[in-house]
């Protein structure tokens, strides 16, 4: 028995070491009409000509580089389901229990992301930083490994955003491209009280957030709570009733209990002050997402299933190799209570003849509903999933294969194995 357990204990010390990167740069035809219960509650062409613009303005003079800091036919889908926005939820404490817990090994900065795959992923940006409008390019690269995605942020006509990601950085074809603007916040009465916009309500009034005016665009250079630098975007209406803020980094960070990856940034919606006509109105914020891609929405986002993602859902944009995404989550914070968001969404979709062909634009309508308050507060994220996720994966197993400790790590663990049941053979005939 001493003989095994030495072998045993040999063997898990001298467990194979894993070289880490040298880096320091670290639509079916048809209508459907589905509703998905939120009873998991938790706080929370023209895309590609405007990333073109970023391109060509990126050596500009306001352009500053940071390095680290930063289907086809009708549907009605309610992710939100028949919950009630105006229930509070006692589910707040999931995803700040899931980061308070003890830091995983590989996990120094306790954000659940293992260190060598935040090193591994580190993303460059550059930003171009001007009053109305934001520009950001950024870049992965790991050996012949690379690609980069491109973010155009406007408050002219209404607050948009374009969001565009090619695969490979000497490529000048989009892979992926989409859009999304904010159109207004609808007061309205809830007729069959399920808890959502649709079109059996009574609009009461609306606010056009096409037509406001904008603050200028302030930037600000923030600390996360696991030690990142983070680039916070921020504008608002001259009247303070809505507010837009981005938080965009080159690596993995965390911020209000919340991690973000570096191939996607947060925004906070914050509505305050709006006036109500009757106090027992809700209030929706109108969102439209544009594309030429196939979109569909999941119950399940990318970062839930990678682990740093809880209560969400998520519209995916898919092409024929890569996938996008707009997520949200089921909750939102409204006057420093928890309540569950649902969400109506009605997709159409828009058939173009040219002389180069038919082009096809799907335009998805998102509605965030939300009870009264006077502070609304609500976080979706847009990114996508990046080259960089199965490189990842791949380079680990490589580089496991190739660690000159392996095959005495398999031997010793065999050898110890076939020894263990022996002695159990052997105790057994005794």
């Amino acid at each position: 028995m001493i003989i095994i357990v030495s072998f045993l204990l040999f063997s898990t010390l001298i467990y194979p070491v894993v070289a880490s990167t040298d880096t320091d740069d670290g639509n079916g035809d048809g209508s459907s009409n589905n509703d998905m219960g939120s009873s998991s509650p938790d706080t929370h062409g023209q895309g590609s000509q405007n990333s073109n613009q970023g391109n060509n303005n990126q050596n500009s003079e306001n352009g500053e580089k940071n390095q680290g800091d930063e289907g086809n036919g009708n549907s009605n889908t309610d992710p939100g389901g028949n919950n009630d926005p105006g229930k509070q939820s006692d589910g707040n404490n999931t995803n700040q229990n899931q980061n308070k817990q003890q830091s995983r090994k590989g996990d120094t900065d306790g954000d659940t992301v293992d260190d060598q795959k935040e090193k591994y992923q580190y993303r460059t940006m550059t930003m171009t930083k001007e009053q109305n409008q934001t520009r950001i390019h950024s870049e992965w690269q790991q050996e012949s490994k690379q690609d980069f995605f491109e973010i155009f942020f406007t408050t002219e006509n209404g607050p948009k955003i374009f969001f565009d990601y090619i695969a490979n950085l000497n490529s000048s074809t989009h892979d992926l491209s989409f859009d999304i603007s904010f159109n207004r916040l609808i007061e309205y009465f809830d007729e069959n009280y399920n808890g959502r916009f649709d079109e059996n309500d009574t609009t009461l009034g609306s606010y056009s957030l096409v037509d406001a005016n904008y603050t200028n665009i302030t930037y600000e250079l923030i600390t996360s709570e696991d030690g990142e630098s983070i680039t916070k975007i921020h504008t608002r209406t001259n009247d303070s009733i809505f507010s837009i803020i981005m938080y965009v980094s080159g690596n993995y960070s965390q911020i209000q209990n919340q991690v973000i990856s570096p191939s996607e940034i947060k925004i906070d919606f914050i509505i305050s002050d709006y006036i109500f006509s009757t106090n027992d109105s809700y209030l929706s914020l109108e969102t439209s997402l544009n594309t030429i891609h196939y979109v569909e929405i999941e119950t399940e986002t990318f970062d839930e299933q990678q682990g740093y993602g809880n209560n969400e859902h998520e519209i995916n944009i898919s092409s024929k190799d890569y996938n996008g995404f707009f997520s949200w989550l089921e909750t939102a914070i409204i006057d420093n209570v928890t309540y569950g968001v649902n969400v109506t969404v009605i997709s159409s979709i828009e058939q173009t003849i040219t002389n180069d062909g038919k082009e096809i634009l799907k335009t998805s309508t998102i509605y965030f509903c939300y009870p009264q308050g006077e502070t609304i507060v609500h976080d979706p994220k847009i990114g996508v999933v990046s080259v960089s996720y199965n490189a990842f994966a791949s380079t680990i197993l490589q580089e496991v294969i190739s660690s000159n400790n392996i095959f005495v790590y398999i031997g010793i663990c065999m050898l110890a194995s076939i020894l263990f049941m022996g002695t159990v053979f052997i105790r057994k005939k005794m």
